[in-house]
């Protein structure tokens, strides 16, 4: 039997409900006045996140768009993989 996603533990919902909880707390940092150094860390975590989340859903993703494609010319998928990587820059 089919589970969802975020009932089989998918790593991109795990990741978003990561960068969620980072930005809240960025966010209460600042809030709060707090220092400047544990601000620009958290930032730093916020970015590092993100960035996780970019390779995760470009892997997905990507491989998708590939595998969908399979009929088409190749250049067609290539094109198509330069676009999704120029959106999740």
């Amino acid at each position: 039997m089919n589970m969802p996603l975020e009932e089989k533990g998918d790593p991109l919902v795990a990741k978003i409900e990561e960068i969620h909880h980072r930005v809240i707390s960025l966010s209460d940092l600042i809030a709060a006045e707090a220092d400047s150094l544990q601000v620009i860390q958290e930032a730093g975590e916020v970015r590092a996140s993100l960035d996780e989340l970019e390779k995760l859903v470009f892997e997905r993703f990507s491989r998708e768009c590939f595998l969908s494609a399979m009929d088409k010319d190749a250049h067609d998928v290539g094109d198509l993989l330069v676009v999704l990587h120029r959106l999740f820059r």
